[in-house]
Order: structure tokens, then C-alpha cells, then sequence
């Protein structure tokens, strides 16, 4: 309501939708940052989102698919949006992981096929970072960082050489280090 009034719309106005989308977290996952920040890109681009929260069982989203029509493919056959390609981040070193440049790992996530450079470019939906480390923690050399996967060798690369920059591993923590749980 309040972004529509500011961007000179009427909030009154009946929204005309792209199209619905079910999201929520899967039972026994309660990672619900992405799912919030998925939530508000899709609503900015003109979806309808219809949040289930977090650690819905997979019942739940399948009811939920099927009473807006949805498609239960992708639900039901996980290789539908599986990645052709994967490669893993190694720390290089021991230490802490003292930064995380979430921007770059944004930019990332483009590169890899998970957003657009141009108004014409396809998604990847088989596009992702999982990240095993975050900020704080200790790493041995050697030890997986973070594992990125996409569906073209080309772009794997980019995205891979970026997630790799956007970590810092040092000797030692600091002490003025704050950790926002």
C-alpha cells in the first residue's frame, strides 16, 4: 500500500498480478532470511506471494500448489531445476572467516544465471551458493567454504572466481568483531 501511494499510484487500485507464487521453508528448515528477501523481490517485480512460513511440511505446499493451479513437476522431480554443474569453495588458508561481502555474492548470484544483466536474458533456475561457514567461525585449510551450482560452465566461473573474493579468512579474531544472531 505505502510503496504504491509513494510511486504516484492509487493504493486503492486493484493490483494486476504477473502471476502467483507459493514460498515457504521447507519442515525442519528454518532459514527464512532468503525466503523474506525472495518474498520482496517477487512482490516489487508484480507476484503475488502467498508466504507459508517456515518449516512447512511438503503436504502443506503441495495444497497450497494445487488450490492455485499450480504445477506439481518441480515440487515432486527435484531434477527438473537440478544444476549440470558444481564447484566447491576451499579455504586457502586456517583462520577465521572475519568478512563476508554480501554484495559481491549478490552480484554472484546474477553472474551464475539467478537474475538478469539484460532485460532479455533467461534465469537459471538451477542457480545457488550454499554457504557451510559464516562469519566468526573457525576454518582449517582445506575445509568447504561454500559450493556454488548453475546450468553453464561459462558463467560457473565468474560466479565462482566472485564468491571466492568475497570472503576474508585471517590469523586472528577480533576482538570488535560483533556478531548479530
Amino acid at each position: 500500500w505505502f510503496m504504491r501511494l509513494k510511486s504516484g499510484g492509487n493504493p486503492e487500485d486493484e493490483i494486476e498480478y504477473i502471476g502467483t507464487v507459493v514460498i515457504g521453508t521447507v519442515y525442519q528448515d528454518v532459514h527464512s532470511i532468503g525466503k523474506d528477501l525472495a518474498k520482496t523481490l517477487l512482490e516489487n517485480y508484480g507476484y503475488r506471494v502467498i508466504d507459508l512460513g517456515v518449516q512447512v511440511p511438503l503436504e502443506k505446499f503441495n495444497e497450497m500448489v494445487d488450490a492455485h493451479g499450480g504445477a506439481f513437476e518441480s515440487i515432486a522431480d527435484s531434477s527438473i531445476h537440478a544444476p549440470k554443474y558444481k564447484k566447491i569453495i576451499i579455504a586457502k588458508d586456517d583462520g577465521f572467516i572475519t568478512h563476508l561481502n554480501t554484495l559481491e555474492f549478490g552480484k554472484a548470484m546474477v553472474q551464475l544465471g539467478g537474475g538478469r544483466l539484460a532485460i532479455g536474458d533467461k534465469l537459471d533456475y538451477s542457480t545457488g551458493i550454499q554457504f557451510y561457514k559464516k562469519i566468526g567461525q573457525t576454518v582449517s585449510k582445506g575445509e568447504t567454504l561454500a559450493e556454488v551450482f548453475c546450468s553453464n560452465i561459462g558463467k560457473l566461473e565468474i560466479g565462482y572466481s566472485m564468491v571466492c573474493t568475497a570472503y576474508r579468512i585471517e590469523k586472528n579474531i577480533s576482538t570488535s568483531l560483533q556478531l548479530i544472531y
